[in-house]
């Protein structure tokens, strides 16, 4: 698995969907299901946290980003996928 990716930042644009799409997408192909992905928006809206943990996002995370945050969720979410994975 050496130079594959681990983990995806996704911006997500004012048209999210399309992008919660693609996370679907790549959640449900066995060849990228196991990407840690986390969405960052500078547009927070009620319920688009939910919609993208639901779309198959680990993190969620608005901006202006804080990079020590950033990571701190970076670590967490890669963290709790290696632990899902070994279960």
């Amino acid at each position: 698995m050496a130079g594959e990716p681990i983990l995806v930042v996704e911006h997500l644009p004012i048209n999210r969907k399309l992008m919660l799409v693609l996370t679907r997408r790549m959640k449900a192909a066995p060849e990228t299901r196991n990407l840690c992905v986390i969405a960052v928006t500078s547009y927070a809206m009620n319920g688009d946290e939910l919609k993208a943990r639901q779309a198959g996002c680990d993190g969620y995370i608005t901006k202006p980003v804080d990079a020590r945050a950033l990571l701190e969720l970076a670590a967490r979410s890669l963290a709790r996928g290696r632990q899902e994975g070994q279960s």
